[in-house]
């Protein structure tokens, strides 16, 4: 599952590069193929094809930002094209992202509200993904042979402060003083309990996600701030 995906492009008529990404959702139709759509995929039962709403932005090798106006993926594969010229030529699934810039960085971002609620009430955002980008460059006046390609994986880009942190069965408990960054999530597959009370600082959320939680002398929480406990004790 993932909210962003990341890489780069590259677009440059002058020595006849271009790149392309791909896109796929490998699960799409198990959770498409029906009267209502299974989560975390949003698109509605009936549309040919069942599209997801995505956003890009991308930023140029001096970090100058801008947005595209890639606003959807249709298929469970999806190949993005970056400029005039693509690079594997998909007739149907292709969509066409149009740059002010030759060089960059892109994050692909999908529809915030796509998530997806296990029976044990842990919560997954963002859809299940994997993608690539190739790259293309051909200097055709040095003949055939100057023809070159290459691949990148396209990564889940890290959002700054999100922090998701597994506890190993009998660790010691947590204290206000692990409480380090704005948006973190601990979780567990034994219990988490709490060393004294615990102190959440204003603009941070925390969430514990285990079968069992123990607050040994509660907590206390610095509007605006959040704390929420998954659990089944």
């Amino acid at each position: 599952m993932s909210q962003t995906l990341h890489g780069p492009f590259s677009v440059n008529p002058a020595i006849e590069t271009y790149t392309d990404w791909v896109g796929t959702f490998p699960t799409k139709g198990l959770h498409t193929d029906r009267t209502v759509p299974l989560p975390p995929f949003l698109g509605s039962y009936g549309a040919n094809p069942v599209c997801e709403p995505v956003s890009m932005q991308y930023w140029d090798r001096e970090e100058a930002h801008a947005n595209s106006t890639l606003n959807q993926l249709c298929y469970g594969v999806n190949v993005i094209r970056f400029g005039s010229s693509s690079v594997l030529d998909a007739l149907r699934t292709k969509q066409i992202v149009s740059l002010n810039t030759q060089n960059g960085q892109a994050d692909l971002s999908f529809a915030y509200n796509a998530t997806l609620t296990t029976p044990g009430g842990y919560v997954y955002q963002g859809l299940p993904v994997i993608g690539f980008a190739i790259k293309r460059s051909n200097n055709s006046f040095m003949g055939s042979a100057a023809d070159y390609s290459s691949t990148t994986l396209l990564t889940k880009k890290v959002i700054e402060g999100s922090q998701r942190i597994f506890l190993s069965a009998g660790q010691q408990g947590i204290s206000s003083s692990q409480l380090t960054g704005k948006d973190m999530t601990f979780i567990s597959t034994d219990r988490i309990y709490t060393d004294g009370p615990l102190q959440i600082s204003q603009d941070v959320n925390i969430t514990f996600m285990a079968p069992s939680v123990t607050l040994n002398g509660g907590f206390s929480v610095s509007i605006p701030a959040s704390f929420r406990v998954v659990s089944n004790d």
